[in-house]
């Protein structure tokens, strides 16, 4: 395997540590948040704060398919990576509860917007051979986020005094930052390439992935596989489908 292809595998990868990052790093601030001398929540507050980055998760997922049809998978995960950016400086330095659940909503939709596209790039970027092993990195990625939220909020705990929430929040800055300056250098998806007629921009990039025979003959699977017939949605609430639906959903 080409050291380019872990590399770019691996920046994808990192939409799934922030997604990690950022479900998982409110339990640690949620009862700082709390504190009479911050928000002043009570317990229905509590949960809402806790609880509002699933809509905002729910509006990514919605939108990020079509979006990254048209703007492309690259474009879309450098939005999400801003939009991470931004709703943690956002949070950080939320001067009322209502700001803070307003850049949560926004964190939301990049966890969202992660939760889908990361794994679909991995997907469409690598070589067949290694593309069970490369998927794997985005979950792991996921369990690493969450575990370094956990980490940062104990050693964070006691810094910042009644602020000590916004660093354990904001700290997220510097990964997220990261991953929006790395992602310029990935390429775009070769199978978007490809579903917009850019059959030979794909090439190129599938020749650096792998080489030019493999590239070719990859070229051809993306192309039968992108004129192939495709289903109608509806089909997934019938019969077998509907079945392997809900356990999926479960």
């Amino acid at each position: 395997m080409k050291i380019y292809i872990l590399f770019i595998c691996l920046v994808a990868a990192a939409g799934g540590f922030l997604f990690g990052f950022d479900t998982s790093v409110i339990s640690g601030a949620i009862e700082f948040i709390a504190n009479p001398r911050v928000f002043n929540l009570n317990a229905i507050e509590k949960g809402w704060t806790v609880g509002c980055i699933l809509l905002g998760c729910m509006a990514g997922c919605i939108f990020t398919g079509t979006l990254s049809q048209k703007y492309g998978r690259k474009m879309i995960l450098i939005c999400t990576a801003l939009v991470f950016l931004i709703s943690s400086f956002g949070c950080a330095l939320s001067g009322n509860h209502i700001e803070f659940i307003i850049y949560r909503l926004i964190a939301g939709v990049a966890v969202g917007a992660a939760s889908m596209l990361s794994p679909m790039y991995i997907a469409e970027v690598a070589p067949a051979r290694h593309r069970g092993k490369l998927e794997i990195l985005n979950i792991l990625a996921i369990f690493i986020g969450q575990s370094s939220a956990f980490f940062s909020n104990f050693f964070l705990r006691d810094y910042g005094g009644v602020d000590n929430w916004r660093w354990m929040i904001g700290i997220m800055v510097i990964p997220s930052g990261v991953l929006l300056l790395l992602l310029f250098f990935i390429p775009e998806s070769p199978r978007w390439l490809v579903e917009k007629g850019r059959d030979h921009n794909a090439f190129l990039i599938l020749a650096r992935l792998n080489n030019k025979e493999v590239a070719e003959k990859e070229l051809v699977d993306i192309k039968k596989s992108v004129h192939a017939v495709k289903g109608k949605l509806s089909e997934l609430l019938k019969g077998r489908m509907f079945k392997l639906l809900l356990i999926g959903i479960a």
